[in-house]
């Protein structure tokens, strides 16, 4: 039988830290650092649009490498390239600091673009990397709200930040509609004249979801009503809590 084969030469490599950022696993051999890269490329060779796993064993001070290796963050590190295991595409062995690779800058710049948001109706939103959506304080029927966008898969965060503001220059509309759905459905409690919105997520365009909290109506639960923007309809609310 053939021996199976290491690649253990020395490479560098250049590379935008991905959106999870750098993670502390105890393995094996103690603590590791662990993060992906995305794109990157090594020795200036080609761009790889592809995500590098990597791994990095014995670290010390670990708790600052979550400074030096942000989400987002372009970087060149040295190590060897491994084809032995799928989990670890790269093991550390040097960090050479913050990346200045002209290749990457359009990366950088994508990535950038990728996390901002800004509508004429809502104004700037923030963006939460960790959930890899977007937020800002909106009116809802003259009250404030929370909107949140998460990131879709076929539509871009602009195309739904233009499908909230048609949502929200409708909100009187909705609010009968779900109003209505919640006296049919519930018509022994008062939550239809309690309940209070707190947040409007849209998820696809097929997918929206209102919380509401129910003003003591309901023991002190939440709703949640769930609109189809592609039908225009209320297509059900759910008491959670």
């Amino acid at each position: 039988m053939a021996q199976e084969k290491t690649v253990r030469e020395t490479r560098e490599v250049t590379g935008i830290v991905g959106r999870e950022g750098v993670a502390i696993v105890e393995g094996e051999r103690g603590s590791e650092l662990v993060f992906q890269l995305f794109p990157w490329r090594a020795d200036r060779g080609k761009v790889a649009l592809s995500r590098l796993s990597v791994v990095a064993p014995g670290q010390e001070n670990m708790d600052s490498w979550f400074d030096r290796l942000p989400p987002g963050a372009p970087v060149s590190i040295r190590g060897f390239l491994t084809d032995w295991d799928s989990a670890h595409g790269l093991v550390m062995t040097a960090w050479l600091g913050p990346a200045r690779d002209p290749a990457l800058n359009a990366a950088v710049q994508r990535w950038n673009r990728d996390q901002t948001l800004k509508h004429p109706a809502f104004k700037s939103f923030a963006y939460d990397i960790e959930h890899d959506r977007f937020s800002v304080e909106a009116r809802w029927s003259g009250k404030r709200v929370r909107l949140v966008i998460e990131r879709p898969e076929r539509e871009t965060p602009k195309a739904m930040a233009d499908l909230a503001a048609r949502l929200f220059d409708d909100s009187e509309v909705w609010d009968m509609r779900i109003a209505t759905k919640v006296q049919r459905d519930m018509p022994d409690s008062r939550a239809a004249d309690r309940m209070r919105l707190k947040r409007v997520t849209l998820i696809s365009r097929d997918s929206v979801e209102l919380l509401y909290d129910d003003g003591d109506a309901l023991g002190g639960r939440n709703l949640i009503a769930e609109i189809d923007l592609s039908r225009d309809i209320v297509t059900g609310v759910d008491v959670i809590g």
